[in-house]
């Protein structure tokens, strides 16, 4: 016989009758990151904003992290590519297109104080990867993808309202992501954007599997109370 190890024993939580008291915190975090995306809007990288490059050619060695504490102890935030083979780097910061001469003025500033002999070969202001045509169009496809998923789901679990509660559970995760980045003034690039995406995948899956226990304990168990339903189909989750 195979012996296996249970991570958590079985559990009995009364996770329905704590949901009032969860409602009000939840909504209160929701209201606070809604408030600061608002207000405080989100810290957009170079992605999203465009910036300084300058391209340096060096003539001894470098190394790319080397390269990174050079920026790093001069209090530039630099996103930095190397050419293979070539010792020579791209290094940009974001900026506005008045501000090209001044951040690259900073970056052979901080190269000259580490000692390391370079040649600039280029420097340019760079425009967004997002322009915002392609971020309305993004944010339309996001809103288009969550009204098809509350007619599929609506429709695989015969009832509109659980599309529209996996919609919100959605909405609550990526929100409270988003919630925290712009709270702390945290970056967000091309990077953190596949992140939320792949939050938003883990989210509705992990709906749709309580869905699939309370759909199947509702047959099993027809005349049990719905609470009681949804608090065994949590816990056998």
């Amino acid at each position: 016989m195979i012996k296996y190890f249970k991570l958590l024993p079985k559990t009995n939580i009364n996770f329905i009758g704590a949901r009032k008291v969860f409602f009000i915190l939840s909504g209160i975090i929701m209201l606070a990151c809604l408030g600061s995306v608002i207000f405080k809007g989100m810290n957009y990288g170079l992605d999203f904003t465009g910036g300084t490059m300058v391209q340096a050619q060096f003539k001894a060695d470098m190394d790319i992290q080397t390269l990174r504490k050079i920026m790093s102890d001069g209090n530039i935030n630099a996103d930095i590519q190397t050419f293979v083979g070539k010792n020579a780097f791209s290094i940009k910061v974001k900026g506005s297109q008045e501000e090209v001469n001044g951040v690259s003025t900073q970056i052979e500033t901080a190269l000259n104080a580490a000692g390391a002999p370079f040649e600039v070969e280029s420097k340019d202001f760079v425009g967004p990867t997002v322009g915002n045509y392609l971020a309305k169009k993004a944010v339309m496809a996001f809103v288009l993808a969550m009204a098809a998923m509350i007619i599929y789901i609506g429709f695989r679990f015969q009832n509109i309202i659980w599309g529209g509660m996996a919609v919100v559970a959605l909405f609550h995760d990526v929100l409270l992501a988003v919630g925290v980045f712009s709270i702390m003034r945290l970056e967000v690039d091309l990077i953190i954007v596949a992140a939320l995406l792949t939050i938003a995948g883990f989210s509705v899956n992990d709906t749709i599997v309580v869905f699939d226990r309370v759909r199947e304990n509702i047959r099993l168990n027809p005349k049990a109370a719905f609470k009681d339903i949804l608090n065994v189909s949590v816990n056998e989750t």
